[in-house]
């Protein structure tokens, strides 16, 4: 595991549920992402991703929040810190997810500022797009008809991750990552020895 540096900045990065999954199983290496507030990324940031997730009932004197993570069948009891409120019950989008929730660290390798049609091919099949038989298309849009070029796809999958229309010449920034399946904070007391 690399060793993190507290001098790089730590940033919220909030995900769609249909992308998490690809974190953890390495399908997702890159992420296309808007301008501003991306344009200033760095190899060093932290990123820790916020997903919807629904709060169930957990006991008062338990220090620990039942969640369900992403439309998950399973719930997760995660700890929680004391002095701080529970969250309410129910669903909690993405935005509104506090760090101590967050189940995913994005360590950032490189970043990049690109037209978003200027993708290459290699790239967006790490960010997400996927070769049908006929095309391309986007992980978790499995009922989409698919794009004959890459440039297309790209273009919907990020309309659909951040509700945006763009032009094609518009550039995004582009971000490339380790994804580790820890939550930010223990992430940096196990390798750092101190809080981010």
């Amino acid at each position: 595991m690399k060793i993190l540096s507290v001098e790089g900045r730590q940033r919220p990065l909030s995900l769609p549920a249909w992308i998490v999954p690809s974190l953890s199983s390495g399908r997702v290496r890159r992420l296309m992402l808007p301008l501003p507030p991306w344009s200033a990324a760095v190899a060093g940031d932290v990123c820790w991703v916020r997903e919807a997730c629904s709060v169930g009932p957990s006991r008062d004197a338990d220090r620990t929040v039942r969640l369900r993570y992403g439309g998950e069948a399973r719930a997760s009891a995660v700890a929680w810190p004391v002095g701080i409120p529970k969250p309410p019950l129910g669903l909690m989008t993405a935005d509104r997810m506090p760090v101590h929730l967050s189940r995913f660290t994005l360590l950032v390798e490189s970043a990049s500022v690109i037209p978003i049609s200027d993708v290459p091919e290699e790239v967006a099949l790490s960010a997400g797009i996927t070769i049908d038989g006929n095309g391309f298309g986007c992980i978790g849009q499995t009922f989409m008809a698919p794009f004959e070029e890459v440039g297309g796809a790209c273009l919907f999958l990020y309309e659909r991750m951040h509700g945006e229309h763009l032009d094609p010449s518009t550039p995004i920034a582009l971000l490339e990552f380790s994804a580790v399946q820890r939550n930010i904070a223990s992430l940096f007391l196990e390798t750092t020895g101190a809080a981010p």
